[in-house]
């Protein structure tokens, strides 16, 4: 590799960690009402719905940080690789974007925080087909860190559309419960398609951690939703079993 490419290359990993440093701190802030006197938590209770997810689920935050700077430590170790670059480049765009998501919730542009969300799972998917995670065999401080991180964003991207749904009062067609049995079973189908079709196990292992948050949180307010809960996350949990077992038979994780 020529000396031009491993500098681009170092300050492409070094921008990541300033990026997480930075992304970290604004976590921590925004929970001080500093930003239009909200918080994450008094937003979600404001716009609480039924797929909205018991408290002790958005937790894993302190697991997905944990996970990303140690990816960004190995990165550091591993600067002078393409593969390394390119985990900083859109790494350092996701967490900036999630930065922006945090911004545009607080300040209740709920519809806005939607399309950010979304823009947040693009670039992931992006990093996840470029450095072809399930499909080759990485470093557990690359394929783990990134797979939670993923399988995070797509139950907060439906939880994100809920509260806007329930913002808006949405009521088209169908009743609150019908549609939050409606969004499950869509992400449940989106984390088996995961899971079959890119070996994304621990992507789904999140799957089961938000839905059975979900099923804890609505067994007293609406049973239906609860038991559709439980029994999407058994389902997704039992298959992720089966197939993780057959990942790490061909030696990818």
């Amino acid at each position: 590799m020529k000396s031009g490419e491993k500098m681009n290359n170092r300050l492409l990993v070094l921008l990541n960690l300033v990026v997480l440093a930075g992304t970290i701190y604004w976590n921590y802030y925004s929970n001080t009402g500093a930003i239009n006197g909200n918080t994450m938590g008094s937003l979600s209770d404001t716009y609480a719905n039924l797929f909205t997810p018991s408290g002790y689920a958005f937790s894993i935050w302190g697991l997905i940080y944990v996970g990303l700077i140690g990816n960004a430590i190995f990165l550091l170790k591993h600067y002078d690789s393409k593969l390394s670059a390119t985990q900083g480049a859109l790494l350092s765009i996701t967490n900036l974007l999630n930065c922006l998501w945090i911004y545009v919730w607080l300040m209740e542009y709920t519809g806005l925080s939607v399309l950010v969300m979304i823009l947040i799972l693009t670039t992931l998917t992006t990093l996840i087909n470029k450095i072809q995670i399930g499909k080759e065999k990485r470093s557990v401080w690359i394929w783990f860190p990134i797979s939670i991180y993923f399988g995070w964003i797509i139950v907060a991207l439906v939880a994100n559309a809920s509260a806007y749904l329930a913002k808006i009062n949405w009521n088209i067609l169908f009743n609150e419960p019908i549609w939050a049995i409606l969004m499950m079973t869509i992400a449940t189908g989106i984390y088996l398609i995961l899971l079959i079709k890119r070996n994304l196990s621990y992507a789904a292992y999140v799957g089961v951690w938000a839905l059975a948050a979900i099923a804890f949180k609505q067994w007293e307010i609406e049973e239906a939703v609860a038991y559709v809960a439980a029994a999407a996350g058994a389902a997704i949990f039992i298959t992720t079993i089966l197939k993780d077992y057959q990942f790490r038979k061909k030696g990818l994780y």
